[in-house]
């Protein structure tokens, strides 16, 4: 599926507006506290990701860029399971700080401070691996 380096290649990407468009408009939705992520059927044997972070909901760059390196290596852990669908992982705007602190939630401008707790990126892997199994359910 994916090279030896695990590099994440143009094939397993949503490129252009047309093909995001084309999973907004048909896709089926999981959403919980951290990302709401959409899937539809793609006519390929393998998967392929979109990733639509706004500068409105992650505000430092760094603090996106990690968000995205997670749905990235998450997407790239299960893909083999994903196989023909086209999916794309948006962030929700008031993100859970810690999958164990219910209630509680934060702002973009906390994010930075977030995501150097060790952990968070351990929550959001959780958060998406959930999102994949519900899915795959509905993947039939």
């Amino acid at each position: 599926m994916f090279t030896e380096r695990c590099r994440f290649q143009r094939k397993h990407r949503l490129s252009d507006s047309a093909e995001f468009d084309a999973v907004f408009k048909t896709a089926r939705r999981s959403r919980d506290a951290q990302f709401v992520v959409l899937a539809t059927r793609n006519n390929k044997s393998h998967p392929r990701l979109g990733l639509a972070f706004s500068r409105k909901t992650l505000r430092g760059a760094v603090a996106r860029n990690k968000v995205k390196r997670v749905a990235r290596e998450s997407f790239r852990l299960h893909a083999k399971a994903l196989s023909g669908l086209d999916i794309v992982i948006m962030p929700q705007k008031k993100i859970a700080m810690a999958a164990g602190k219910s209630g509680q939630s934060t702002t973009p401008a906390k994010w930075d401070d977030w995501l150097k707790q060790p952990g968070a990126g351990k929550s959001m892997s959780r958060s998406l691996q959930g999102h994949w199994q519900r899915i795959m359910l509905c993947k039939d």
